[in-house]
């Protein structure tokens, strides 16, 4: 049978108070430290004017050793859906050229292969999380919501972690060797083979624009979907 998850136990302290995560994810943030951003499961941010590009920022949060290899990604696949933005890409951290906003599907499909590589390790200026690159964000106006969804990769090219009902989600492989794969859930509760990816992991204009079913506000509602 095969593994869905790499359990562990991860501990994120923000203003006095600790989030426990257990098992890796993904996550999305305004903050280049996710350790200074996270306030209730949801990163948000607003604009001031109109058509203003927002950077956001892709991790691996709390990534482990597998297997003998260490902690480190060579190669990584993800789908961010951001249905009310306009345009955009995504500028890996890795060799590579951009990633395009799909404007017609309004989505970021994001493969990147980089094995034999050097690959991206945790670093302290990252709180020790693994920074995959930065997706930029147009967005119309002060009054749009923009909700930011990260899930499995749905691009036209064949990922290693889409179709698979045992594995389905975000992936990465570790390190150098392609037989390490490790599947991702995301920072709001997404779990691998499972999901749901459907609930936004970021948002820009949250408390601006229309108001969304289902937002988590508190901790223990944060807490709760890593139960």
């Amino acid at each position: 049978m095969k593994k869905l998850l790499v359990l562990m136990t991860g501990l994120l302290v923000i203003g006095g108070s600790a989030l426990a995560y257990d098992a890796e994810v993904i996550g999305i943030f305004f903050n280049q430290n996710p350790g200074t951003d996270l306030t209730s499961g949801i990163s948000e941010t607003t604009t001031s004017g109109v058509f203003q590009a927002i950077d956001s920022y892709v991790f691996v949060l709390f990534p482990t050793s597998w297997e003998g290899e260490p902690a480190g990604v060579s190669y990584f696949e993800f789908t961010v859906e951001a249905p009310t933005a306009l345009s955009g890409y995504f500028d890996p951290a890795c060799p590579g050229s951009n990633i395009n906003f799909d404007a017609a599907n309004k989505e970021y499909d994001v493969l990147c292969d980089f094995t034999g590589g050097t690959p991206l390790t945790p670093h302290v200026d990252y709180g020790n999380h693994i920074f995959l690159g930065t997706l930029n964000t147009l967005v119309p106006d002060a009054e749009t919501l923009v909700e930011l969804t990260v899930g499995p990769y749905a691009g036209a090219s064949d990922g290693l972690f889409d179709g698979d009902p045992y594995t389905e989600g975000p992936g990465v492989l570790c390190g150098t060797d392609d037989t390490q794969h490790r599947t991702l859930g995301n920072q709001t509760g997404g779990v691998p083979g499972v999901g749901p990816w459907t609930t936004a992991v970021a948002k820009i204009n949250g408390s601006m624009g229309a108001e969304v079913d289902n937002e988590i506000t508190t901790w223990s509602d944060v807490k709760a979907l890593f139960k």
